[in-house]
């Protein structure tokens, strides 16, 4: 294992436990559905891990009435068999490390809904063949696409004012 990958695996697991101990201050219960585990808080949905079978996945726009607003720190890092997800107009942010490592994964839906992609978003999903960023998106994090060795087109909107190195 790379140093490369080894800070990343550590930053990750750092993220996830800055996060669910975050969450954990203000009660909110991590609950289940289809393979997913996601949070309420203040009456919106995170997704914080995926953990199923499918390899096609819809998520859902929302929980028990309430809606699916973001995709969570690492949630599906290290995501192997995952090849399409498709992500509800509900959801205005995708975190950092959320797909990383995800080298199945040839199509992904990003709605108009999104406004920024954060850092290593995507990195290391290397069958993925081209990305169209939404018009809604004016930021892309540091290295949101890196490794992305199949990836033969982007279209990137006039909206992106920002992208960070080596995305």
């Amino acid at each position: 294992m790379t140093k490369r990958v080894y800070f990343r695996r550590v930053l990750a697991v750092f993220l996830a436990a800055a996060m669910l101990l975050g969450f954990g201050a203000i009660g909110a219960a991590a609950e289940r559905s289809g393979g997913l585990t996601y949070i309420v808080v203040n009456g919106e949905v995170t997704i914080t891990n995926y953990n199923g079978s499918d390899t096609d996945v819809v998520i859902p726009n929302a929980f028990d009435g309430y809606p699916v607003t973001a995709i969570g720190n690492v949630a599906f890092s290290g995501c192997t068999s995952l090849t399409s997800v498709t992500i509800p107009d509900s959801v205005t942010s995708i975190g950092s490390y959320a797909f990383e490592s995800c080298t199945s994964l040839t199509s992904i839906t990003i709605p108009d809904s999104i406004t920024s992609i954060s850092s290593f978003a995507f990195c290391d999903c290397t069958s993925l063949t081209f990305v169209t960023i939404p018009d809604s998106v004016t930021s892309i994090g540091s290295y949101a696409y890196c490794n992305c060795t199949s990836q033969t087109s982007i279209t990137l909107p006039h909206s992106v004012t920002s992208i960070g190195s080596a995305a």
